[in-house]
C-alpha cells in the first residue's frame, strides 16, 4: 500500500484508503512463511461461511418461508463470490459485510422499534464498506437516494428526517475519525482532512464521467 499518494489499479485512481480487509488478514502474517497463505485462506473461508447465515436471515425477514430460505442458502453456495475465498481479495470481506448491511437496512424498514439506533448502526456499516472496497461509495449514494425518497413518500416526515440525519452524522463522524487516524499513523497529521475525506472523494467522482459510469451500474443494482 502506498500511503499519502494516489494509487492506480486497473486504470482507475484509488484515492480511498481501503485498508479494512488488510487489517482482517494481518494476523495471518504472524505465522511462519509456509503457513501465511493458508492462514489468509482460513480467514477468507470463515468470512464467506458467514454469508450462509446472513442469506438465511435476510430471506426469513422478507418472506418468513424456511423453504425459500434454504433454497437461497443453496443458491448462495454457487455464487461466483464464494470462489474468492481461495484468493487474497477484498471481496471476501466486502460480500458478507454487504449482506450484513442489507440485513440491518431490512430491519430498519420492517421494524418500528429502535429506528434511530438501527440507522446509526447502518451508518457505521456503510462506513466500513467504504474502507473495505471503493464500491462501498455506491452503497452510500444508494441509501441517501432511498432515504430522501422516504422523506417525500413517508407519512412520518419527521421520523424520516431523523433517520437520515442519524445515518449521515454517523457516517461523517467515523469518516472524520478515520481520516485523522490514517494520516496520524503515517506521520502526516498536518494534511488537510478534505484530502482523505470519503465525502470529498465522492464529490470529486460526481464530476468525473469515467468514474460515474463505473459506479452507475452498482448504484442501480443496489437500488433494485
Amino acid at each position: 500500500m502506498k500511503f499519502g499518494e494516489e494509487m492506480v489499479f486497473r486504470g482507475f485512481n484509488m484515492d480511498i484508503k481501503t485498508i479494512l480487509y488488510s487489517m482482517f488478514i494481518a494476523p495471518a502474517f504472524n505465522l511462519p512463511n509456509n503457513y501465511q497463505y493458508i492462514g489468509v485462506i482460513s480467514i477468507n473461508v470463515f468470512l464467506m461461511s458467514l454469508t450462509v447465515f446472513l442469506i438465511y436471515k435476510i430471506i426469513i425477514m422478507i418472506t418468513s418461508s424456511r423453504k425459500i430460505a434454504y433454497f437461497g442458502v443453496i443458491l448462495n453456495c454457487f455464487m461466483p463470490e464464494m470462489a474468492y475465498s481461495s484468493k487474497i481479495l477484498q471481496d471476501n470481506l466486502f460480500y458478507p459485510l454487504t449482506l450484513l448491511t442489507l440485513l440491518v437496512l431490512i430491519r430498519l424498514i420492517k421494524s418500528d422499534k429502535n429506528k434511530v439506533a438501527t440507522s446509526i448502526l447502518l451508518g457505521f456499516l456503510v462506513f466500513l464498506l467504504t474502507i473495505c472496497k471503493d464500491f462501498g461509495l455506491s452503497f452510500l449514494v444508494t441509501l441517501v437516494i432511498f432515504f430522501v425518497w422516504e422523506i417525500f413518500s413517508s407519512k412520518n416526515v419527521k421520523q424520516s428526517f431523523v433517520i437520515l440525519g442519524s445515518f449521515g452524522c454517523t457516517f461523517i463522524l467515523f469518516n472524520f475519525i478515520y481520516s485523522k487516524w490514517f494520516y496520524f499513523v503515517n506521520n502526516d497529521i498536518n494534511n488537510d482532512f478534505a484530502q482523505s475525506s470519503l465525502i470529498n472523494v465522492l464529490l470529486h467522482k460526481l464530476f468525473d464521467i469515467e468514474e460515474l459510469i463505473r459506479y452507475f451500474y452498482a448504484i442501480n443494482i443496489y437500488l433494485l
